[in-house]
């Protein structure tokens, strides 16, 4: 169990099944989620699993800390492979001092079917790491290689992105394969 304050990463691929299994991962009132190394929060989907996680209401990192969202990862990490599904409800979460891509990073990578859907919604993501990674907000990559085909839908609305990453587009960003 997670104190007021936890200094791991919570990982719901630990107990994703390499089947078809359905699982529910509910994340919500976590006071603060600081010193994760890999991604403070990660949810990964393989085969023909689904997955349908809420991470509502969390704070991930100090911001006066640098890299205490991540020192090496994302805030929070979705990725989903094959022919499985995620549903994804990522919101009212403040995000701050992560390391690599993105506060939010969404990969739906390779294989057919299935697909990524997320609302994220009334979300804070700030004070990135400083260092140049950091290059997003919010990513989203709609599949790895040439050829993948899967339906995913992302509705982001209402979230504060301001100084959210140090691309030229900073906020977001959509890459479609």
């Amino acid at each position: 169990m997670y104190g007021a304050t936890s200094r791991r990463p919570l990982s719901v691929d630990q107990i994703t099944d390499s089947g078809t299994a359905t699982i529910t991962a509910v994340i919500r009132n976590h006071a603060t989620f600081t010193g994760a190394v890999t991604s403070a929060v990660s949810v990964a989907s393989s085969l023909s699993s689904t997955v349908r996680a809420t991470i509502n209401n969390n704070v991930i990192g100090n911001v006066a800390v640098n890299g205490s969202g991540s020192s090496q990862g994302n805030g929070i990490y979705f990725t989903r492979a094959n022919s499985s599904s995620i549903f994804a409800s990522i919101t009212n979460n403040s995000i701050r001092q992560w390391t690599n891509l993105s506060g939010i990073d969404l990969n739906a990578g390779d294989g057919t079917g299935g697909g990524l859907h997320a609302t994220i919604t009334g979300n804070t993501l700030s004070n990135p790491a400083s260092g140049l990674f950091p290059l997003h907000g919010v990513h989203l990559n709609s599949g790895t290689t040439a050829g993948n085909n899967q339906v995913n839908c992302v509705d982001l609305r209402t979230n504060t992105l301001a100084g959210s990453g140090v691309a030229a587009n900073g906020g977001f960003d959509v890459r479609l394969r």
